[in-house]
């Protein structure tokens, strides 16, 4: 079993795939100065789609369905049209126009408990999609805050710098304008690609989460190539992505175990 964590910051796991819509009619030339173009996605074909993936999740237990847009408005590309929910589990299956997502809520227990049900939608997305298109993008993202427990009485700019260690720099036409007394704010990104062609962007920035001050702390990695519409090919992705932040994560917060409460070894 892997390490998890008693006590985690998350707030949210997003196992997200990607795809072209094969059903995309021929682009609409505006007669206008330059071509615009527009992507229509035929609304019977996509119905049928979600109807088989629907249908699917069902049967896997999740018996709850949310449509995320009125009848009759389509669905923007990349966008969720349809939610899934079972009743007994914090997992919920998301589909739309060329995106389908697996997200964990809390109470999330591990990536060993997560990724099987992952590996069940990812096999009834392929049989139900009708469709060879490769992904375009398969990630993994991990959404953090870091509240008060975790605080302990610092800001969380104070908190992402001694804690964390995201580092910081003021230019010196800034550093002699500061106002020593008043908080500082962070935000900030970055990216990177590792050594085996993944995609790793790290966000943090502050916010409140659950009427609390907090650090967030924001990472997604993801296919650096299209992925075959294969299972196997997926899930590689996928797991080589959650080791990714998992290790960015751990090396992270080691100073923060007695708060984590750890379970389970690497």
């Amino acid at each position: 079993m892997s390490v998890h964590y008693k006590n985690p910051p998350l707030i949210e796991l997003i196992a997200e795939f990607r795809w072209d819509p094969d059903e995309v009619n021929p682009p609409i030339h505006s007669q206008q100065a330059g071509p615009i173009q527009f992507q229509l996605v035929d609304p019977s074909v996509q119905e049928a789609f979600y109807s088989r993936f629907g249908d699917a999740c069902h049967a896997l237990g999740f018996t709850y369905t949310e449509r995320l847009l009125p009848p009759g408005m389509a669905a923007q590309l990349g966008q969720p049209m349809y939610r899934y929910r079972s009743d007994t589990d914090s997992v919920i299956a998301q589909v739309g126009n060329g995106i389908a997502t697996v997200n964990a809520l809390p109470p999330y227990n591990s990536w060993d408990g997560f990724a099987p049900k992952v590996s069940e939608l990812v096999s009834v997305l392929l049989e139900t999609r009708g469709s060879a298109t490769p992904f375009e993008s398969v990630s993994v993202r991990y959404l953090n805050a870091f509240g008060s427990r975790f605080l302990q009485g610092k800001t969380p700019f104070e908190y992402g710098r001694d804690v964390l260690g995201f580092s910081f720099a003021y230019p010196s036409a800034v550093k002699s304008l500061l106002d020593p007394a008043s908080p500082t704010q962070f935000a900030g990104s970055f990216a990177f690609a590792t050594k085996d062609g993944l995609q790793v962007q790290l966000q943090v920035s502050e916010g409140f989460v659950n009427n609390e001050p907090a650090f967030i702390l924001d990472m997604t990695a993801r296919s650096g190539n299209s992925i075959n519409p294969d299972r196997d090919a997926v899930m590689d992705v996928l797991n080589r992505a959650h080791l990714v932040i998992h290790k960015i994560f751990v090396d992270a917060t080691e100073s923060q175990r007695e708060i984590l409460e750890p379970v389970g070894k690497e």
